[in-house]
């Protein structure tokens, strides 16, 4: 296997003292997440969280050099921070991805997949991320901008077999369930490429 794959070990605390401090928090915090009920866990995490997080409400962790700041009150986030999201995906990506390619995240959600495939294809490479939740979309604008390798656009959209319109339903605040079906009450518009 590929040393790349070294990125899904684990996460490492950052060099600053203030956020290696916070790190032990949110380690210690995660740690208990399996010997706590699940109403529990998730009443510490949101009663804890404005005092865990960064100012944008989100805390960071690296692939490579590539920054993904994530919402650990989310679960696909949260084992993205650690590093185990998916594992058996994160593996096949880290394998079978090489230097110059180009990757197609579709349904990017915060960009978890999409940071271990930047990482992989590297400057010369390309990763294209389509996500049509608004919520998300802004957040993974921010990783491709700040993307030391310049190498991943997004592209705010859905796809599908034809060209149709639909509505995409965002069920929170935190919108993590959002669906295009079309039997949703709360819709928000989303933005169709020219045809």
């Amino acid at each position: 296997m590929r040393a790349a794959i070294q990125i899904a070990d684990a996460a490492e605390a950052p060099e600053h003292p203030d956020k290696r401090r916070q790190f032990r928090l949110v380690k210690l915090l995660l740690a208990s997440e399996p010997y706590l009920h699940p109403r529990l866990f998730s009443w510490l995490m949101a009663s804890s969280w404005p005092l865990l997080a960064d100012r944008d409400g989100l805390l960071p962790t690296w692939y490579g050099a590539i920054e993904l700041r994530l919402d650990l009150r989310e679960g696909a986030e949260r084992q993205a921070f650690l590093h185990r999201y998916d594992p058996p995906l994160v593996r096949f990506t880290a394998t079978w991805l090489r230097s110059g390619d180009i990757f197609v995240d579709v349904g990017a959600n915060a960009g978890q997949l999409s940071a271990v495939g930047a990482h992989q294809v590297g400057a010369h490479g390309r990763v294209l991320m389509i996500e049509p939740n608004p919520a998300l979309s802004a957040r993974l604008e921010r990783l491709a901008r700040n993307n030391p390798l310049a190498n991943m656009k997004l592209f705010d959209l859905a796809l599908g077999l034809g060209v149709l319109v639909r509505a995409l339903t965002l069920p929170g605040a935190r919108a993590r369930l959002d669906s295009m079906a079309s039997s949703c009450i709360t819709r928000t518009p989303i933005r169709w490429p020219d045809s």
